[in-house]
């Protein structure tokens, strides 16, 4: 049975009211509960997990402007990124998962913001979830986000199904991103831009440059040149739009 996008509800009526980040949480804690034991810690570094990210990046002019060929707008590595854009700190993030890409082997469960909140309490919030029982996943959303004050960062989780069994299910794999202004080992810039975050699995990393972001099926997914022709990357990955929220 085909995946299909766009059909789960969980995070309809928060992540697409574009909210401020109290606001955020009151009305997506229902869907944060079973996730509240993720502590501070949890973003000691950046990419941790059990499986690791790939990110790129184009810039957000090379998408939302006019271009004049589908390949104009090329993804590149997001580590070579040299400066933060400092206005998030003031303005807080517009951030719109774009798109989602399942490829074949559907191991995507989850994508989530995280918040952190005055008692230092670290909240995940689903804003993307493929459901495996229907083969349904979340469509386009957008949700507002302020940095993280300590490490002046966006910071998110993909949780992805594991090849490990526990007490004969199926485990799960928690890799983890940041976008910041600041320096750390393997950091990614928080610019204005579309980041696309690859999980790695027992991949390679993609490359990059032979890749566009083209629209399929309303979503803004991974293209290739093949045969003349653009074609969506068979490869799971999920698409952030982030700018400034104000």
């Amino acid at each position: 049975m085909k995946p299909t996008l766009g059909g789960h509800p969980r995070t309809n009526s928060v992540a697409e009211s574009g909210l401020g980040r109290r606001e955020f949480l009151v009305l997506g804690s229902s869907a944060a509960a079973a996730t509240l034991a993720f502590g501070p810690k949890m973003f000691a570094g950046v990419f941790e997990g059990a499986r690791a990210l790939a990110v790129g990046f184009v810039p957000i002019e090379e998408i939302d402007g006019e271009r004049t060929d589908a390949f104009d707008a090329r993804l590149r590595v997001a580590s070579r990124l040299r400066r933060g854009d400092r206005a998030f700190a003031r303005k807080g993030a517009q951030v719109q998962i774009a798109g989602a890409a399942l490829g074949d082997a559907q191991r995507m469960l989850t994508f989530r913001p995280h918040y952190r909140i005055d008692d230092g309490r670290d909240i995940p919030v689903e804003a993307w979830a493929f459901t495996p029982s229907s083969s349904t996943a979340s469509g386009p959303s957008q949700f507002v986000m302020a940095l993280d004050d300590h490490e002046k960062a966006l910071r998110f989780s993909l949780v992805s199904r594991s090849k490990q069994l526990v007490d004969g299910k199926p485990a799960q794999d928690v890799a983890n991103v940041a976008l910041s202004l600041r320096h750390h080992e393997g950091a990614v810039k928080l610019v204005r831009g579309y980041y696309v975050i690859v999980p790695l699995f027992d991949e390679a990393e993609p490359r990059w440059s032979s890749y566009t972001l083209l629209r399929d099926k309303g979503h803004l997914v991974m293209h290739e040149r093949h045969n003349g022709e653009a074609r969506p990357v068979a490869r799971e990955h999920i698409v952030l739009r982030v700018d400034h929220a104000v």
